[in-house]
């Protein structure tokens, strides 16, 4: 038999926590692992290759994956992109999104993209499509190309930035085309 004070105890406890919701508010029950990741990897690395020589690499200082989700969430990101094998572009994010099926990979804030040329694409928001073997966005974006400054929204480019095209409200001046490359269609 239950002791009659140890019942009041248990009744004055129930009573409080009851009390404490005050106005009668909601008490959540989740459970313990909703909202948490399912798994955390510190120093996350993947990279793509054919005939074992590297498309591209990416990076991140942690990466966390969540229940019932097909996404990798990566934190700190750097993706290297390579031509013949040759590192040819570094991307840099705070964070990133990765499918862990197709590795479309959507980079986001302050991402920016620097070739070996120096030419620089930055952006709050970039897709990688390794099936098009493109990056692409509808944010704003400003490219860079030694003193030439283009800025618009909406863009693609090849990951080596040889071939950048700004879709909407484009600023900046474009280089001057000799004679000789008209003649040629350039």
């Amino acid at each position: 038999m239950v002791p009659q004070s140890l019942r009041y105890a248990v009744l004055s406890l129930l009573w409080l926590a009851v009390a404490a919701c005050g106005d009668g508010g909601d008490i959540e029950v989740t459970s313990a692992g909703e909202g948490y990741p399912e798994q955390e990897t510190e120093v996350y690395h993947t990279r793509q290759t054919r005939a074992g020589v590297p498309v591209w690499e990416l990076w991140g200082d942690r990466a966390e994956s969540y229940p019932g989700e097909n996404t990798m969430l990566l934190h700190g990101v750097r993706m290297h992109f390579y031509q013949d094998g040759e590192r040819a572009a570094v991307l840099t994010a705070e964070s990133a999104v990765v499918d862990q099926q197709t590795e479309f990979t959507t980079a986001s804030g302050d991402v920016v993209v620097v070739n070996k040329d120096g030419d620089r694409l930055e952006s709050e928001v970039l897709n990688w499509d390794p099936s098009a073997q493109s990056i692409e966005t509808e944010e704003f974006v400003e490219f860079t190309r030694g003193d030439q400054i283009l800025t618009g929204y909406g863009m693609d480019t090849d990951p080596e930035l040889a071939n950048v095209r700004i879709h909407r409200q484009f600023q900046g001046d474009l280089p001057a085309t000799s004679e000789a490359e008209e003649a040629e269609g350039r």
